[in-house]
């Protein structure tokens, strides 16, 4: 790149860009944080999963059942099977 106007131009804007996005992936920068949320919901996720699993092993369905019998709100309902 040559010298001049817009290449410095060009260049400042990197450097304030790179600045940002080096911030973002530090510890506690906005990017560092969304990544963690995103693994601790998928985590959530598949505890869910494995806790719909173990509940239709102790019911005796399959396919998820009844889905209106496993969730109320946010906890398992007991098997009335």
């Amino acid at each position: 790149m040559e010298h001049g106007g817009a290449a410095d131009a060009a260049r400042r804007r990197v450097a304030e860009l790179s600045a940002k996005a080096r911030a973002a992936m530090a510890e506690g920068g906005t990017s560092h944080r969304d990544l963690h949320q995103l693994l601790d919901d998928i985590m959530a996720a598949r505890r869910l999963v494995v806790g719909l699993r173990r509940h239709e092993k102790d019911c005796g369905v399959t396919g998820l059942g009844d889905p209106g019998h496993l969730v109320s709100g946010s906890a398992l309902v007991p098997c009335t099977a």
